[in-house]
């Protein structure tokens, strides 16, 4: 997978390689003609011109090959996420749902904006609910408290109630 990546990434940035080194070699070639006794003084000492040139050219791959990767690979996961929200069935708004999955049925859900909460005066679940995790709840990630209060059992089939079921938004699914 990561291969596959990083190929698509050099074929979808190649051509910029030598627009950004002709840049940089550019720049450099200005800076020691205008420059020229600080240039023989300090740099000419230290190193040649070919082995700055060779310095210069790794270090523009490597900060174009870096700063292009994480972009491209932004707007790849970008492109999933939104690929992925497309095909996302749309959520049942009558059921809370961990995970993907529907848990608990509700009844006349009532939101208070301004506190940022929804209240249910019951949820039926068919087995006790993970208050510690997230709900999904139409369109919106909700932390919940809750009680149950009663337990109805009809052969293997079961029912847990939760009255006053208050949930505080957490914010968008």
């Amino acid at each position: 997978m990561s291969i596959v990546r990083i190929w698509e990434y050099l074929q979808a940035s190649g051509i910029y390689v030598w627009g950004a080194l002709a840049v940089l070699l550019g720049i450099e070639r200005i800076a020691e003609r205008l420059f020229p006794a600080f240039w023989k003084k300090h740099l000419d000492t230290w190193s040649t011109p070919e082995r700055r040139r060779q310095i210069l050219i790794g270090l523009a791959l490597a900060a174009f090959v870096i700063g292009n990767f994480r972009a491209f690979d932004a707007e790849r996961q970008a492109k999933e996420q939104a690929i992925a929200e497309r095909h996302k069935p749309p959520l049942d708004p009558t059921v809370l749902y961990q995970d993907g999955f529907p848990v608990a049925t509700v009844l006349e859900p009532q939101t208070d904006v301004g506190a940022n909460t929804i209240s249910f005066p019951a949820v039926t679940a068919s087995r006790n609910l993970n208050l510690a995790k997230e709900f999904e709840f139409r369109s919106w990630k909700l932390l919940c408290s809750g009680d149950p209060t009663s337990v109805m059992s009809f052969g293997a089939a079961r029912q847990i109630t939760y009255p006053n079921f208050l949930c505080r938004i957490e914010g968008p699914r």
